[in-house]
């Protein structure tokens, strides 16, 4: 959708016999992000918002998250876009560029240089992927996608939800943020899942519907005494909060020490931990958020083991321990080069030696 089609269709929409003069809206992903971009201005029909893992801009969290150019979630999205507008729509065309799409796209994220990468992922240069890797900084062209400004022209009701693994989590959580300082009445859910699959939860589904009750009058369901829920990964537990990120619990500075440990204690004066990166042979990605390449719980175990990965680990956890709310680093460095890009996991490794993860990036210089 363009920013004359929102308009055009509401406008269309006035003019049947069948509108009962109010209207709700519900789509994910870049339907979601639609949705901000219908907000450009004032609508008092609209009703209710439902925005599944839809973004209100792309720049801070999908292209350039920690303003780290995310290659994976560029190029997946390209290869994925060229795919479902291609003239050739034929069942075998479609199937073997499914089958093949994966082997592609790894190939194309390990090319340099990185503006050749598209024609390996799809076949042929994209514009747009061209243009994403000229504007690395936030201008114009990216402040022309943020529609976050929009917060205030949406509708009375906002249903937002995400999934611990969806690449447009931090930018559903500022959203989130964004609306709760406006007079909306505003309802969180994330659940466990990666990009696109809210929509077959049953308990997502019944939540939305609920926001959509609310929003029309038709309480025939309990309505949430709070605003936020979420899931706990790890387990079969969904929370109730207040808010987010939630005030209750207690912040913890867990500290890099000598000999790859962490421990809630400062280290004494060290000498650094240090590492050599090779660009001919880049650190992979390996589960977390991003578009094709195996988002999820991934076991970690082989990422660690390189040179180039720098771990630490706690003694064992002798009780439960929840994480809920935001997760940072300090990291304090030195490089040889100039640009340098730091990617930092905090892991929740199992008896059985199994590493999972959640992740930031930031980049230096």
């Amino acid at each position: 959708m363009n920013r004359d089609d929102g308009p055009a269709t509401i406008d269309w929409m006035r003019g049947q016999d069948w509108f009962p003069g109010t209207f709700a809206t519900w789509g994910s992903s870049y339907l979601g992000y639609a949705q901000w971009e219908l907000a450009s201005q004032p609508i008092p029909e609209w009703k209710a918002a439902i925005i599944d893992v839809g973004p209100s801009d792309f720049y801070h969290t999908f292209m350039y998250p920690g303003g780290v150019f995310a290659l994976g979630n560029a190029l997946g999205w390209a290869q994925l876009v060229n795919s479902m507008f291609s003239p050739d729509q034929s069942i075998r065309t479609q199937t073997i560029s499914a089958l093949t799409a994966k082997a592609r796209l790894t190939r194309a994220a390990n090319q340099l240089p990185v503006s050749e990468a598209d024609r390996i992922a799809t076949g042929e240069r994209i514009g747009y992927f061209q243009e994403w890797i000229r504007h690395e900084r936030y201008d114009e062209y990216w402040a022309l996608m943020d529609y976050r400004l929009n917060a205030s022209n949406m509708p009375p009701v906002v249903h937002l939800a995400g999934g611990w693994w969806d690449f447009f989590l931090p930018n559903v959580l500022a959203d989130y943020a964004a609306l709760s300082r406006t007079d909306r009445s505003v309802r969180l859910f994330i659940s466990s899942a990666a990009h696109g699959r809210n929509m077959a939860l049953r308990a997502y589904q019944r939540d939305a519907f609920v926001t959509l009750d609310r929003a029309f009058g038709n309480l025939h369901r309990p309505e949430p005494n709070l605003p936020v829920r979420v899931r706990v990964t790890g387990t079969r537990r969904w929370i109730d909060l207040p808010d987010w990120p939630p005030a209750t619990g207690r912040p913890t500075s867990w500290y890099l020490k000598p000999a790859g440990m962490l421990d809630t204690r400062p280290a004494p004066s060290s000498p650094p931990s240090r590492y050599v990166y090779d660009p001919a042979n880049p650190t992979p990605a390996v589960g977390g958020s991003s578009v094709g390449l195996g988002a999820g719980s991934k076991d970690n175990r082989t990422l660690e083991a390189r040179t180039d990965v720098l771990t630490f680990t706690s003694n064992r956890l002798e009780t439960d321990l929840d994480v809920i709310g935001p997760v940072s680093a300090t990291l304090y460095i030195r490089s040889s080069l100039e640009h340098t890009d730091f990617h930092a996991r905090l892991c929740d490794v199992q008896p059985n030696g199994r590493s999972g993860v959640c992740q930031g990036c930031e980049t230096a210089g």
